[in-house]
């Protein structure tokens, strides 16, 4: 049963609100597109992985897009699905470009073959937000395994 549908980010609804009122002459122009292109491109990433994930809806609880505050801090996690028996945390990432893991430094690079760029890895993300989410459990008196993708 899908519980929580994904919705446009906020963040991305004001870009696209934002940049058409803007003077072409504007000097953050430009970064103000680029960061509403890798939002969008995020965006259409998660809703494409949302028609597997609704696969299951059948047979699970799915949450889209979750927020929780845990000791004082927020924690969004792309999609969560719930059995009975665990809790699966789907983080997704789209990138159209050449990854490479670098576990040495707990990165991963993109590459264009020309420039590349660290990330934080992901999957280090996912293992902090599986800990976060089980603090977040075990505050509301819940003990459940937890694993992610």
């Amino acid at each position: 049963m899908l519980l929580k549908k994904r919705e446009m980010p906020i963040p991305l609804m004001q870009l696209q609100a934002l940049i058409p009122r803007l003077s072409p002459d504007y000097p953050l122009l430009a970064k103000l597109k680029w960061d509403e292109k890798a939002r969008l491109k995020g965006y259409e990433g998660e809703r494409n992985i949302d028609y597997f994930i609704g696969l299951l809806a059948d047979r699970f609880h799915i949450l889209h897009d979750v927020c929780l505050t845990v000791n004082s801090l927020i924690v969004q996690i792309d999609s969560i699905i719930i059995s009975n028996k665990a809790v699966y945390i789907i983080e997704m990432k789209n990138y159209s470009q050449k990854v490479i893991f670098d576990t040495k430094l707990n990165q991963f690079i993109q590459t264009d073959g020309k420039v590349d760029k660290g990330f934080n890895n992901p999957i280090m993300q996912a293992e902090n937000q599986r800990l976060q989410l089980r603090m977040w459990l075990q505050q509301h008196g819940i003990n459940i395994p937890i694993y992610f993708w």
